[in-house]
């Protein structure tokens, strides 16, 4: 038997420009950063894990993902489809839904936040800071050089 889950993501170049250098992710890995990774247990109201283990089985679980991507990916990417809507997506709620690599989330939200020009910005670094004040020193070190990072080459340039 084969098990597989489903999941969907967006990459919105103008954030991830700016974003992807703060990352400790290897340049060559760059491109195939996301913005925003739609896990389909908290985006979804259904979880897609499929197992199978014949052709008819994997025919099935493909209609199934097809029937998804109608039905709500592709309604949702149709809402996604400017640096606003993705800015309000990932910073509504900062740290919800909660992600393994909260440091990441919190990084492109305040480069979002930042190119947005967002008069609250200062709350939306702070609400994130209380979010990974559980996380490493090196993950709380990360987002604060994307803080300044944002401050001095985004909000404080024409």
């Amino acid at each position: 038997m084969f098990a597989f889950s489903v999941y969907f993501a967006l990459r919105f170049d103008v954030i991830q420009n700016e974003a992807d250098p703060l990352y400790p992710l290897a340049e060559k890995y760059r491109a195939d950063a996301f913005t925003v990774h739609l896990k389909p247990d908290y985006s979804i109201p259904k979880a897609q894990r499929c197992e199978v283990e014949t052709l008819d089985e994997i025919g099935n679980a493909l209609e199934e993902i097809e029937g998804l991507l109608r039905e709500y990916i592709f309604p949702f990417f149709s809402s996604c489809s400017d640096l606003a809507a993705v800015e309000r997506l990932l910073n509504r709620y900062p740290g919800k839904p909660a992600t393994s690599n909260m440091g990441a989330r919190a990084i492109t939200g305040v480069v979002a936040a930042a190119l947005c020009r967002r008069s609250d910005f200062s709350e939306i670094v702070a609400r994130y800071r209380d979010v990974l004040g559980r996380s490493t020193e090196s993950i709380r070190k990360q987002f604060e050089a994307a803080v300044v990072h944002a401050t001095t080459n985004i909000l404080n340039t024409k």
